[in-house]
């Protein structure tokens, strides 16, 4: 099992490579390959389980046989993929923690790509269809994730009806930066609150179990219908079906989306607003929207898990440029502290790359 994560880190690893991905690749893969680890966060057994019957190489050779996995591909010992995994055991019968591929826990994968009135560019879920596959409920909207976190510590959210719980303006650009909302899944699950679902433009933990529906595009913060959402709108997600709606007529939701105004961010200068300013949207990768001109610096932007902030700007210059070390453009130098890493000679016939670390530093005291 991997974590929907992994869709929005393929997504971006394949748009700078230049491989032709989309969500829809995912659904088709996710549609003809079984479920068959009955695994923590939603199985019963862990890895240290899985690696007392043979491990990740014994599950190979199953997939391997089965016809799931390419066994000649060559790998880094020179030999192939099958001849690697072949000295090991196969798993052992009668074992619970790995099914057989005729014999799943589901018949497709629990990666499930939804689209709907909500989801209009798509959504990515992780269904394992423990819960079921599908579930309706009454939305309870949170503008962020520390808002809902709030209303669990009061208890504030009811056990006697369905609900589902919609925290947005988590996206990439209304995070900024798509936080995980790993702390609001968490304490769901930890409260037992299996009467909640929850959807959001943000991101959240392969850790995170249960009908939760994340990366919703268009996000909350560039006007999307998820920002639109009220209170006590019967929300569906529908695995079967790949939906994700609400029980709101189109009309309605134009009109809403005409009377909507966009917050304002509370993000205004330095690292962040230009990162908010250029980001994706999460159906592709959120990478950076930018464009590279002659002596003109690409700024590229990298989000950290503990929120901080790294920037790499990589100024291009001729080979005969006199100046080893140029100004870096629109540094304040208060804030930020610039540190030169070094020349590097790569095979570009006529520019050579010049890069600088800047780290968004708390604002000076005074």
């Amino acid at each position: 099992m991997w974590s929907t994560n992994g869709v929005l880190h393929l997504l971006a690893m394949a748009g700078t490579a230049g491989v032709d991905l989309s969500l829809d690749d995912f659904q088709r893969v996710s549609n003809r390959i079984p479920f068959i680890a009955n695994m923590a966060p939603s199985g019963k057994y862990l890895m240290a389980d899985l690696y007392d019957i043979g491990g990740i190489p014994s599950v190979m050779k199953l997939l391997i046989a089965g016809g799931l996995l390419d066994g000649s591909v060559p790998t880094i010992t020179g030999k192939t993929l099958a001849e690697n995994v072949a000295p090991f055991d196969s798993l052992p019968q009668g074992q619970e923690i790995i099914r057989s591929l005729d014999n799943p826990i589901k018949p497709t994968g629990h990666i499930e790509i939804l689209r709907g009135n909500l989801a209009p560019e798509g959504a990515v879920a992780k269904i394992t269809g423990k819960e079921g596959m599908s579930f309706t409920g009454k939305a309870r909207v949170f503008n962020k994730e520390h808002e809902l976190d709030d209303a669990l510590n009061k208890g504030q959210i009811p056990r006697h009806e369905n609900l589902v719980i919609v925290v947005r303006y988590e996206g990439p650009k209304g995070g900024p930066g798509m936080p995980e909302q790993l702390k609001a899944s968490a304490a769901i699950m930890g409260a037992k609150l299996t009467n909640v679902a929850l959807i959001t433009d943000g991101r959240y933990s392969g850790a995170s179990h249960g009908f939760i529906v994340g990366h919703i595009c268009p996000e909350a913060a560039v006007g999307g219908p998820i920002a639109v959402v009220q209170d006590g709108d019967m929300i569906t997600i529908d695995a079967t079906n790949n939906t994700l709606s609400m029980d709101v007529s189109e009309e309605e939701i134009k009109q809403r989306l005409k009377e909507w105004k966009k917050p304002r961010s509370n993000v205004t200068r330095g690292v962040l607003a230009k990162y908010q300013r250029l980001v994706g949207d999460a159906s592709h990768g959120k990478c950076l929207k930018s464009s590279f001109t002659k002596n003109r610096p690409l700024t590229i932007f990298s989000r950290c898990h503990d929120r901080s902030i790294l920037v790499v700007t990589s100024m291009y210059m001729k080979r005969k440029a006199t100046s080893p070390k140029p100004e870096v453009p629109n540094a304040d130098l208060d804030r930020h502290r610039t540190i030169y890493i070094k020349r590097q000679k790569l095979f570009f016939p006529m520019w050579e790359p010049i890069l600088y670390l800047h780290e968004q530093l708390p604002p000076p005291h005074r």
